[in-house]
């Protein structure tokens, strides 16, 4: 296994290992759940390999918001509220969409998506290592969507951004 290191260590340490914004890393031993044996010695934000691993990585449990768009047979991008949608994305930790209203949306709120292909696979992944992703989906895709996330036991919140008549 290797780990990114966060503290220099001697080969051979102790150490215990945690995620930090989705990457594994390791430290000092200090009481982590998951530990193991520094195979070599390695400098702050160097790789490490790790030995001996005992223990399970502890992973906060997250979710997915989705932001639902209406499709271009509802108006597309022109019926989005675009304050609310900017509020929803501006701050979003991973950022993805599907369809083409999602990212002439998204585009036009000046916060362009982190991804554009296999976006429910990034979300499974990404959930897996702890991190938060918020999709903004034309909302034919939006069951799919679900019906994906609730596949591999992915809890999700659906957001509506649509203009209020």
């Amino acid at each position: 296994m290797h780990a990114s290191f966060r503290l220099g260590v001697i080969g051979k340490a102790s150490v215990g290992m945690f995620m930090e914004s989705g990457v594994l890393k390791a430290k000092h031993y200090s009481g982590q759940r998951a530990r193991g044996i520094a195979a070599t010695s390695a400098r702050t934000g160097l790789d490490v390999g790790i030995a001996a691993i005992e223990g399970i990585v502890e992973i906060e449990k997250t979710s997915v918001f989705i932001l639902e768009i209406p499709g271009i047979r509802h108006g597309g991008s022109r019926k989005v509220d675009q304050d609310l949608l900017f509020k929803k994305a501006e701050n979003a930790e991973l950022l993805g969409a599907i369809g083409t209203e999602a990212v002439i949306s998204l585009r036009a709120i000046g916060i362009p998506p982190h991804f554009l292909q296999g976006v429910k696979d990034v979300a499974v992944s990404a959930v897996h290592r702890g991190l938060c992703m918020t999709i903004a989906c034309v909302s034919n895709q939006v069951p799919i969507l679900a019906c994906h996330l609730d596949q591999h036991d992915i809890r999700y919140n659906i957001s509506d951004v649509s203009l209020r008549n």
